[in-house]
C-alpha cells in the first residue's frame, strides 16, 4: 500500500476504503444491470420483429395460397364449363340425327305404303291438296 494511502486508513479508518469499494462494486452491478436491461431490450425488440416479420410472411403465404386456390377453381370451372358445353352439344346432335332418322323412316314407311297401296289399286288417286 502506497504511503498516502496508509496514512488515509490511519487518519480515517478502514471503513472508507470498505465505502469506496462498495460503492464501485455497486456502481459495476448497477452498469451490468443496465447493460443487462438493455440487450433485455434489445432482444426483446429482435423477437417482436421477428414474430412480426413470421406474420406478415405467413399472411403474404396465405394470401397467395387463397390465389392459388382461387384460380385453380377458376380454371376448375372453365373446364366444367367447357365439358358441360360439349357434352350439350352433342346431345343436340344426337337428338337432331334421331329426329332425322324418324323422319326417313316416317317418309320411307309412307312410301312403301303408297307403293303397297297403289299396287293393290287401293291409292293411285293423285293428292289434291
Amino acid at each position: 500500500m502506497t504511503p498516502v494511502f496508509r496514512g488515509l486508513r490511519l487518519i480515517y479508518g478502514a471503513e472508507m476504503f470498505r465505502d469506496d469499494w462498495s460503492r464501485k462494486q455497486r456502481e459495476h452491478e448497477e452498469r451490468q444491470a443496465r447493460h443487462a436491461q438493455v440487450r433485455q431490450e434489445r432482444q426483446e425488440a429482435h423477437a417482436r420483429k421477428a414474430a412480426a416479420d413470421a406474420a406478415r410472411r405467413a399472411a403474404v403465404a396465405a394470401e397467395r395460397e387463397a390465389t392459388l386456390r382461387s384460380r385453380a377453381a377458376a380454371r376448375e370451372e372453365a373446364v366444367a364449363r367447357k365439358d358441360r358445353s360439349r357434352r350439350a352439344k352433342q346431345e343436340a346432335k344426337a337428338a337432331r340425327q334421331r329426329r332425322h332418322r324418324r323422319a326417313q323412316w316416317r317418309a320411307g314407311l309412307k312410301r312403301r305404303a303408297t307403293s303397297l297401296l297403289r299396287r293393290v289399286g287401293l291409292g293411285g288417286e293423285e293428292r289434291t291438296t
